[in-house]
């Protein structure tokens, strides 16, 4: 077994708490079109992007494809931006040390549902930008998570094989993009039970747990020794 060299993070209520965030801002959107919404709807569109979020409403609502689709995601995206200038997010326990850490030991990069602007955002406010060597949204590919192809995308620029990729996540269409890349996966704040499995490496409720889970660390320390 090789050493991991990347470690791909999601965002989004993986190093920062966003779920308020998301749900207001999809909230805002659904009151805008006059459409009513049970908590369950809101909560299903979580991990997915801007642009994702809104064909799924489309489609979801039986909505007419009268609409500009580019307004419509720009709609979401400005409301998605207010929520996060107004309220900035705070960090998962953990996660900086987790990435103070791990940035002596291999490449890190960040990828997100978010615009290009708010992981830019996010890491400059947390500081991580020296730490994070690259970012990239999933709204730059053709389809989101919980398709693979922003995962692939992003290994194939790196000439990566997906034994020395580690991909970080917390929602079940994230989880399912980095299984479907054949990339380990460490789970993070999940949102549902979920048990470690042969691509699941580990789950904990935050990188301070990650931290105290020796069997974790061992099995990182020994790939780079």
């Amino acid at each position: 077994m090789g050493s991991y060299k990347y470690f791909f993070y999601d965002m989004d209520d993986t190093l920062v708490y966003t779920k308020d965030i998301w749900t207001n801002a999809i909230i805002q959107y659904l009151k805008h079109r006059g459409l009513s919404y049970a908590d369950a709807t809101v909560y299903k569109y979580l991990g997915k992007n801007c642009r994702d979020i809104c064909n799924d409403i489309t489609r979801d609502f039986q909505l007419a494809c009268d609409e500009n689709t580019t307004t419509c995601n720009e709609e979401l995206r400005q409301l998605l931006q207010y929520e996060f200038d107004r309220v900035p997010p705070k960090e998962i326990p953990g996660a900086n040390r987790f990435i103070q850490t791990m940035g002596s030991y291999v490449r890190q990069f960040v990828v997100s549902g978010s615009s290009m602007y708010i992981i830019g955002k996010v890491l400059e406010e947390q500081r991580w930008r020296p730490l994070i060597e690259d970012f990239v949204s999933s709204e730059s590919v053709s389809h989101g998570k919980p398709n693979p192809e922003i995962y692939n995308l992003l290994r194939t620029r790196l000439h990566a094989d997906p034994t020395e990729c580690l991909i970080f996540e917390d929602s079940p269409a994230g989880i399912e993009a980095a299984c479907s890349a054949g990339i380990t996966c460490v789970v993070i704040n999940p949102k549902f039970p979920t048990a470690a499995s042969q691509q699941i490496l580990t789950v904990a409720k935050d990188f301070d747990s990650l931290f105290e889970d020796r069997m974790f660390i061992e099995l990182i320390m020994s790939r780079h020794q």
